[in-house]
């Protein structure tokens, strides 16, 4: 059946039809219609985007609050909040 485009967001996580994983970036479109499987964190996408073209990534889930509280403490590190 056919989803339903919706907003997506930094680091969303889909899935094309032939199964390959996309990581959204900065420059992704603003909503999307492919399954959504998860989302990579903010600081994680750091890591990420130094990857090359065909790098295997292993995705794991986390704890919202943990991720929440390690980029505070990014920025607070860096000044930025």
């Amino acid at each position: 059946g056919d989803i339903l485009s919706k907003p997506v967001a930094l680091g969303v996580v889909q899935i094309t039809n032939d199964g390959t994983p996309v990581i959204l970036l900065k420059e992704r479109q603003s909503t999307g219609g492919y399954p959504m499987i998860g989302a990579v964190s903010r600081l994680d996408l750091f890591k990420v985007v130094q990857a090359f073209p065909g790098t295997p990534i292993r995705f794991a889930l986390a704890d919202p609050a943990r991720l929440r509280n390690e980029l505070m403490r990014f920025y607070n590190f860096w000044g930025l909040r």
